[in-house]
């Protein structure tokens, strides 16, 4: 009997050594280090309405909305179909609350148009309201094969601690964040603190390599203002704070002005959040996007 109790024991205690660290493995194993890969992003997009049906006539509807370094050129181009002549718009794009905002210069006025995603498709519309003679919406699709994309060198670091940096070439000198562990995958997050914007990856393992499946972007919208004298009717703006600085610094804003978002509750200039150097603005809104990378950017140890 003292035997097979031995080898009973000894059996238990080999399963639990084999098995326990099998549990563990399976909730994933912890990053350590410098992990370094590549990430694409567009470099120009190419959205086009191939047919759209405009006070009885037909046109070809194109949008280009490039990034080349900080500058952000657009191109709007409607053509006739029949007769094939063309009417062709260059701007600028940003991104807006939400969606893109595109603006055309027209004479002296700045014509502007909103781009944003709805299901696999994208909405262009201007503050009016863009509708084809059915009423519907110019609805464009994203022409891959004309669009492109360009790759830049990203670097992960993780300590052992929980803290975490990314360096990317937008991002040279890096920024500070934190990872965890979710179940199998490393989630690591990166608060730009200029401009409030924060990232968040989701990365999986690969073998010895990290691959990132997921990344969201949080981006803050603050609050802007309207500006007048007390005796002033018609107010001027709306201004972010930092141009409620520069105006201030500049003289053409002083203590005598007053500030509201809404026009109705108004307070000194100097008395808007984030007005002071230093001092937090306050935000409106926080937009969130996400990006599912159908072929997931691996990084690799260093």
């Amino acid at each position: 009997m003292t035997f097979f109790y031995d080898s009973g024991r000894r059996a238990i205690a080999f399963f639990l050594c084999v098995l326990i660290p099998l549990v563990f493995a399976s909730c994933g194993k912890k990053p350590d280090g410098k992990y370094v890969g590549g990430i694409s992003d567009w470099e120009s997009e190419v959205f086009q309405a191939p047919s759209l049906r405009i006070e009885g006539q037909d046109y070809f509807l194109q949008l280009i909305l490039r990034q080349v370094g900080r500058d952000m050129p657009a191109e709007l181009l409607f053509r006739h179909q029949k007769t094939n002549k063309e009417k062709l718009r260059t701007g600028t794009w940003s991104m807006g609350d939400g969606k893109r905002v595109i603006a055309f210069p027209d004479g002296k006025e700045v014509q502007e148009y909103y781009l944003y995603k709805k299901g696999s498709r994208f909405v262009l519309e201007d503050r009016w309201g863009l509708v084809d003679d059915n009423g519907s919406m110019f609805v464009l699709i994203r022409n891959k094969g004309k669009s492109r994309k360009r790759s830049f060198p990203i670097t992960f670091t993780f300590e052992s601690d929980g803290e975490a940096r990314f360096t990317s070439q937008a991002m040279p000198k890096g920024v500070s964040g934190e990872w965890q562990m979710i179940g199998k995958r490393v989630a690591a997050s990166f608060l730009h603190e200029s401009t409030g914007e924060r990232q968040k990856y989701f990365l999986f393992w690969k073998g010895d390599n990290l691959a990132i499946e997921k990344l969201t972007m949080y981006l803050p919208f603050f609050q802007k203002y309207y500006v007048r004298l007390p005796d002033e009717a018609k107010p001027s703006g709306p201004f972010s704070t930092k141009e409620l600085r520069e105006g201030f610094d500049g003289g053409r804003f002083d203590e005598r002005h007053e500030a509201s978002h809404d026009k109705q509750n108004w307070i000194p200039i100097n008395k808007v959040k984030g007005f002071e150097p230093g001092t937090r603005q306050l935000k409106r809104k926080n937009w969130m996007y996400h990006t599912v990378f159908e072929d997931p950017p691996v990084l690799k140890p260093r």
